[in-house]
């Protein structure tokens, strides 16, 4: 691995080695700036999404004005589109060769932010913010139904033509969950997890795998219950149901692994990759933070990678985290998609994601 960490107190504060990181200044739906941590990989990623969110931008608009549009509290009123806005971002500075030097910068700059000549006091009426927020949610979930079905057309046109089969309806030849070694935990090892003071958190799901292959359409959560990654009949980001291929790692140095047989003739395996919208598990106290790597491997060799930093979540915040395009070379026998989360402290409690219409196919061009 590449993490190196600094202990504080009973926790860990991440520190990337031999890789430089940059400050990046981004913006929301909402038009809201903020500033986030990332290395060279994390912002190209970051780029391609927020291109193809671009792209995508007047289909969710009218997607979301349709979903606005069945809500009867609505009736007689349009989608509020001025309210949402394209995403951006972009590198501040030159590159930092440590997280601890573009943290203090960071820290200088969210002062700066917060102090403003007339930022301070500044204040919406609540029921301005409220329609905001109900309008950025509506569109989070109208981008995430655009693209399953985008998504879902390549991979069934496939299939009819014979030129595709779907992860989902592999078996799985091998998985695998455990710790990694861990300064506050004595316990590691495969299939074994160390709870410290915590107590047992429990440890993995039901044979170690959450596959899903359809939604029950009239599937809906109790009053006041909100999605947790235990539940193994579904998975949610940004709120909408999802089906997928699942992995997921419950703590700090946790890792699971999922492995599947390549079909023959397969020349090109295809997912769109979402971290969900249960960033705590079964953490109540402190903030959830996530710093992991998921990685994809042929044949033991890795040929993907996503590493993502993500702090003070809260529910909801699922997020696509990239569009997937593997080659795979001739005579390829066996892929694993694997996740393994950082030894970063007591914030870094859980990380479930979901390979969405991830599919192999016998042609090497999308």
């Amino acid at each position: 691995m590449k993490w190196l960490f600094l202990m504080i107190g009973l926790g860990c504060a991440p520190v990337l080695a031999a890789e430089t990181v940059v400050l990046v200044q981004s913006s929301d739906y909402a038009g809201s700036a903020s500033y986030d941590i990332r290395n060279a990989s994390e912002f190209k990623s970051l780029q391609v999404v927020l291109a193809e969110e671009a792209n995508l931008f007047p289909r969710v608009l009218q997607q979301a004005s349709k979903v606005w549009g069945q809500d009867p509290a609505h009736a007689g009123k349009s989608f509020p589109t001025g309210a949402i806005h394209t995403r951006k971002a972009s590198v501040i500075g030159v590159p930092f060769m440590s997280f601890d030097k573009a943290k203090a910068r960071l820290d200088v700059l969210e002062r700066k932010a917060a102090t403003k000549p007339g930022t301070a006091g500044r204040t919406e009426s609540s029921a301005r913010q409220e329609s905001q927020r109900e309008a950025v949610m509506i569109f989070r979930k109208a981008l995430e139904q655009v693209r399953q079905a985008d998504a879902h057309e390549v991979a069934s046109a496939a299939l009819r033509r014979g030129e595709a089969s779907l992860l989902a309806d592999q078996n799985p030849v091998a998985t695998e969950w455990g710790t990694e070694p861990h300064e506050v935990y004595s316990g590691s090892g495969a299939r074994v997890c160390d709870w410290g003071s915590a107590g047992n958190m429990g440890l993995h799901w039901p044979d170690e795998r959450k596959i899903v292959k359809a939604i029950d359409p009239v599937f809906v959560l109790p009053e006041g219950k909100r999605y947790n990654s235990d539940m193994t009949n579904a998975f949610a980001v940004a709120g909408e149901w999802m089906t997928g291929v699942g992995v997921y790692a419950r703590r700090a140095s946790f890792y699971h692994w999922i492995e599947y047989d390549i079909p023959a003739g397969a020349k090109r395996f295809s997912a769109n990759l979402y971290v969900t919208d249960d960033p705590r598990g079964f953490q109540w106290w402190a903030n959830a933070n996530q710093q992991f790597v998921f990685q994809v491997l042929v044949d033991g060799q890795e040929v993907d990678r996503v590493e993502r930093v993500r702090t003070a979540l809260e529910y909801g915040t699922g997020e696509l985290l990239k569009n997937l395009e593997i080659p795979l070379p001739a005579g390829a026998k066996k892929i694993r998609f694997r996740v393994i989360n950082s030894g970063w402290g007591d914030g870094n409690s859980n990380t479930e994601l979901v390979l969405n219409n991830a599919a192999f196919f016998s042609k090497s061009k999308p």
